[in-house]
């Protein structure tokens, strides 16, 4: 009895030393891959104090609730989803694609056939048609996978276990999109599969590894292109074939990109990335056309941007929102032309896509962020924003230690 007893004791102290010394090893690591800094440290997600930091009284905002239990939104989209004439607004989750009117009234739903995790639209550019695709898959699941708008499986992928990504776009010019698939079997190394609209593989390429991809439609001289971070340091364009074409080397990229279209130049395309405290707009020809300063910015979960006019007489301004890691806060800001920070705003939970609304004549332009069950809606507030001392400028000209290697040609 009093063996038995000694064996359990020493059973548990084994347990709780075991606990202790792998909870002490996953904190060492966690600062060692992710180091205190003045906007990322171990209180960061409790110390977000939500409010307005820069631009207070630029906008309204209210919160429009979402029926149907979608959860976490990671997609919107304008565009005819339904019979009926005039436009809708799509709305994309785990949980499946919901339709509503410009006064937010759910007008259909159709669940996702299985379980999926960031889905995203796409629009043929051939018909204009629409579906939704499945971004990421991760661990054993390695599956992306694409639905149509009922949220029926229409075509999928398995990659080996890990992590796969799935971008969608294109690339040859022909109307009808091509998949690009990147997934990695090692620590240092990744496969990019592509596959044309019938799912024949088109090219497969091994490189470095990956940190986040898409696909641009028009951003090499109006020509498309895959865009990837590989190795954290390197932002590489390349061709339907996986060929690189253009390649610019920025060392603190964390592995968030979007692609965004027309700010400042409506026929142009760019690449944003983000950095810690830092948004960069990348052209076609991999030169940065704006540094832009983003206070408290440590390392996102993703970025969303989208260009925004509250008015005809209000300034043409880039939206940008990141929500944090874990969803626990997301950050929105709002820049002019010039690459000054007109508005900084902090909320609470994980808000991940942006959908910019024009004015109609009964409706003000509307910027709408998507959350868990929500929309944020943001309008121009009637009165003239309170000046502050704290708002942004551009970002000045990089020291020389900052400075990155000029675009390499292949």
């Amino acid at each position: 009895m009093r063996q038995g007893l000694i064996v359990i004791v020493l059973t548990l102290l084994i347990v709780v030393v075991a606990v202790a010394g792998g909870s002490a090893l996953y904190i060492l690591a966690g600062r060692t891959l992710f180091p205190a800094s003045d906007v990322y440290d171990d209180d960061y997600y409790d110390d977000l104090n939500p409010g307005v930091r820069v631009g207070e009284g630029y906008l309204d905002a209210r919160d429009v609730p979402v029926a149907g239990r979608m959860g976490i939104i990671t997609d919107m989209v304008l565009a005819e989803l339904d019979p009926l004439p005039g436009p809708d607004i799509g709305l994309a989750s785990a949980e499946g694609v919901a339709i509503l009117d410009e006064s937010y009234q759910q007008k259909g739903f159709g669940r996702i056939a299985e379980y999926v995790d960031v889905i995203a639209f796409y629009q043929r550019s051939s018909d204009h048609s629409l579906f939704v695709y499945n971004c990421d898959g991760y661990g054993e699941d390695s599956e992306v996978a694409t639905f149509d708008m009922s949220g029926k499986l229409t075509w999928k992928y398995t990659a080996a276990p890990g992590y796969v990504e799935l971008a969608i776009g294109d690339i040859d010019q022909d109307g009808q999109p091509e998949y690009v698939i990147q997934y990695s079997e090692s620590d240092d190394e990744s496969t990019l599969v592509i596959l044309d609209h019938e799912g024949k593989e088109r090219s497969r390429t091994k490189l470095a590894l990956v940190w986040g991809m898409r696909v641009a439609e028009r951003i090499l001289d109006g020509k498309p292109a895959v865009v990837t971070i590989e190795d954290g340091e390197r932002l590489v364009y390349r061709s339907e074939r996986g060929h690189v074409l253009l390649e610019q080397t920025y060392e603190d990229m964390d592995g968030n990109l979007c692609i965004v279209d027309g700010f400042g130049d409506p026929d142009r395309q760019c690449v944003l990335v983000s950095e810690l405290g830092l948004l960069r707009l990348i052209d076609g020809s991999g030169a940065t056309i704006l540094n832009l300063a983003a206070p408290e910015l440590g390392y996102a979960d993703a970025i969303t941007a989208t260009p925004i006019r509250f008015g005809p007489n209000e300034p043409h301004m880039l939206a940008v929102l990141a929500p944090t890691m874990e969803y626990e806060g997301s950050h929105l800001y709002l820049y002019t032309q010039d690459g000054a920070l007109k508005y900084f705003g902090v909320f609470d939970g994980g808000y991940s896509s942006l959908l910019a609304l024009e004015g109609d004549g009964t409706r003000p332009a509307r910027l709408l962020a998507a959350g868990k069950d929500v929309l944020r809606e943001f309008t121009r507030a009637p009165q003239a924003p309170i000046q502050q001392a704290a708002e942004q400028q551009p970002v000045e000209a990089q020291t020389a230690e900052q400075q990155t290697t000029e675009p390499q040609a292949p």
